[in-house]
């Protein structure tokens, strides 16, 4: 049954653009009504001193959530061109635990570039964990449906 689920994936990846649908409508919702709808999708913190500011102001993002946006929407067009193997989106999150849990332990601090960065490569990651639950949402639909 996954080895069916994991086959489905590569079309799954191209079809499902609902994330990005998503992120687009909380973008608009974010310049329309001045409000932090994309922070409350992403369950972003907004400490100022971990955002990338644009002419001296902050954007609604820090800049982990911000790669991770981008790379949501970037993600597509990577699909387009290659499919990878599901243990390279697994290997792709672990920047992104060890950066966590190094600086929860405070043994470093991260640049506003380097969480950029871990966030684009963490969002391939969601992108597939999303579709792979698509998919397997769709089977058990499927499932209850002929049932």
């Amino acid at each position: 049954k996954m080895k069916i689920l994991i086959r489905n994936l590569p079309r799954t990846l191209v079809e499902n653009e609902l994330l990005s649908i998503v992120l687009i409508a909380l973008t608009l919702l974010e310049v329309l009504a001045k409000s932090s709808y994309l922070a409350l999708f992403f369950g972003c913190h907004q400490s100022v001193n971990r955002t990338i500011h644009l002419r001296s102001r902050p954007l609604p993002l820090c800049a982990r959530c911000l790669g991770i946006y981008l790379g949501v929407f970037l993600s597509f067009f990577i699909s387009l061109i290659h499919i990878f193997p599901f243990y390279v989106y697994l290997l792709l999150a672990i920047p992104l635990l060890i950066d966590g849990i190094g600086q929860k332990k405070k043994l470093w601090v991260s640049t506003n570039s380097r969480r950029f960065f871990i966030g684009l490569l963490f969002s391939n990651t969601l992108v597939f964990v999303y579709s792979l639950f698509y998919v397997f949402l769709i089977s058990v639909m499927d499932s209850i449906y002929y049932l």
